[in-house]
C-alpha cells in the first residue's frame, strides 16, 4: 500500500471536538508531510529537478546555483497562483480549483524536498492566526 493509499484509507469523520492538529486518526502534520513525500517521489520518477536539503544548506557556499534553483521553484508556485487568477477572471471554478491544487502541490514539493516540516509549520501558523484579533494589523482586506 502506498503512503497516499494509507492516508485515504481512514474513513473516520472529523468531529467538532477534534483539534486542528489531529482528526480522522492522523495528524495534519503527517498528512501534509506524507503528501509532500509522495509528490517529491513522483517528481523524481518523472525526471523533474526537485529541491533537496543540500540546496538550502549550500546557499552560502554557491549562491549562483542554489539560489537560482530555489527562486525558479518559487516562481513556479507563483505561476500557479497567476493561473488561478486567470481562472477567476474567466469564471471557471473547476480550473480555478485545479490551479489552487497546483499551488499546494508545488509548495509541498519544494518544502518537503528541502526537508522542512511543513505540516508542523502549517499547524503552528493556523494556531497563531487563531489567536490574532479580527483583521489584525489594521488591514482592510
Amino acid at each position: 500500500m502506498t503512503p497516499i493509499d494509507t492516508l485515504f484509507s481512514i474513513k473516520k469523520s472529523r468531529k467538532m471536538t477534534d483539534t486542528i492538529d489531529e482528526f480522522a486518526g492522523i495528524t495534519v502534520q503527517t498528512t501534509l508531510n506524507t503528501l509532500g513525500e509522495v509528490i517529491v517521489e513522483a517528481n523524481i520518477e518523472n525526471g523533474w529537478d526537485v529541491a533537496t536539503n543540500a540546496d538550502w544548506l549550500l546557499i552560502g557556499e554557491n549562491p549562483s546555483v542554489n539560489v537560482d534553483k530555489l527562486m525558479r521553484l518559487l516562481a513556479l508556485i507563483h505561476s500557479e497562483v497567476s493561473e488561478a487568477v486567470e481562472e477567476v477572471r474567466v469564471g471557471d471554478r473547476v480550473k480555478f480549483t485545479e490551479e489552487l491544487a497546483d499551488v499546494i502541490i508545488r509548495t509541498l514539493d519544494l518544502s518537503v524536498g528541502l526537508g522542512l516540516d511543513i505540516g508542523s509549520a502549517v499547524v503552528q501558523k493556523i494556531e497563531k492566526n487563531q489567536k490574532r484579533g479580527q483583521r489584525h494589523g489594521g488591514k482592510l482586506a
